[in-house]
């Protein structure tokens, strides 16, 4: 009898355990998925009578209206490709790129220590403070230099629409490197230890090791910025809004700029076609993201 009180008991505190543990980030969803953007999902389905000023059902006019937009605005469709571009980019940089400078400071290689402070440094400083120091470099030094240098005058690199983009690209490349060295680096320091005393015996090199232990166990690691990047494309503006406030060049929006300039500058009548907007937004992304993430978790290499 004893023993059962026991058993009933270790069963009941494993489930109170299980319960708690699991009910935090469920209501974190619920409050974030739903609380939060009720009242977006209701709108998304409605419209302002002109006439009386009250909210209607539209059904789905609304979200025709989306893709009419996204057909028919060119500020819309030259912004779709430039996130793409902006989102592989920033892929290719602070994703894969970082793995083999991660690899360099992670062997504790000539002046690793300090390549780690100086990638890191940007974010743990106020962006005013870097935002101001770079557009000092790029629209006042930069030019300068290329006037003593090559005695001709140019524009700012911030200011001069056909390079502002990039400009503001470049900056948000930076800043992102810390974070990923952070990630990357810890993803490392978990590599078991006797695996690479293993491959040392078996006569590894210094590239052998990276591409037939590390990159295996590191492998997932490296590919969750690629799922969590696929947001951005319809969401990130890559800092434009810091830079320009609203005033950005239409030759440099982002999609996550554009429909944040106009979301801030939408009047009641207009709000339920953004409210449309965020739902095609999470429609297209969670499905993609799911696929993705399946393919890459349950495909990719492994260590063993």
């Amino acid at each position: 009898m004893a023993n059962k009180k026991i058993k009933k008991r270790i069963v009941w505190g494993d489930m109170i355990f299980y319960i708690c543990t699991l009910s935090l980030p469920v209501l974190f969803f619920i409050f974030n998925n739903f609380v939060i953007n009720f009242n977006s999902l209701i709108m998304a389905f409605q419209k302002t009578n002109l006439e009386t000023g009250n909210l209607e059902f539209a059904g789905f006019g609304n979200f025709a209206d989306v893709f009419k937009e996204v057909f028919t605005s060119k500020n819309l469709t030259n912004a779709l490709w430039r996130s793409v571009w902006g989102y592989l980019v920033t892929l290719v940089v602070t994703t894969f790129i970082p793995v083999f400078f991660c690899y360099y400071v992670w062997k504790k290689m000539a002046f690793s220590d300090f390549f780690k402070v100086v990638l890191f440094l940007p974010t743990i400083i106020s962006s005013i403070i870097t935002m101001t120091i770079y557009r000092f470099i790029a629209n006042r030094l930069l030019p300068e230099l290329y006037l003593d240098l090559f005695g001709a005058e140019i524009l700012g690199l911030t200011s001069n629409p056909s390079t502002s983009f990039q400009a503001v690209l470049f900056y948000n490349l930076w800043m992102s490197m810390g974070g990923g060295l952070l990630v990357t680096l810890g993803a490392m320091n978990a590599v078991d230890t006797e695996v690479l005393e293993s491959g040392r015996i078996d006569g590894t090199n210094t590239i052998t090791e990276f591409w037939h232990i590390v990159l295996p166990s590191i492998y997932r690691i490296i590919f969750i910025g690629f799922i969590a990047g696929i947001v951005s494309i319809f969401t990130a503006d890559y800092g434009l809004y810091g830079f320009y406030g609203s005033a950005a060049d239409p030759e440099t929006w982002t999609v996550g700029y554009y429909f944040t300039k106009m979301t801030l500058e939408a009047t009641e009548v207009e709000l339920p076609f953004y409210a449309a907007w965020g739902i095609i937004v999470s429609v297209i992304v969670i499905p993609v993201t799911l696929f993705f993430r399946d393919l890459i978790y349950n495909h990719g290499p492994s260590e063993d």
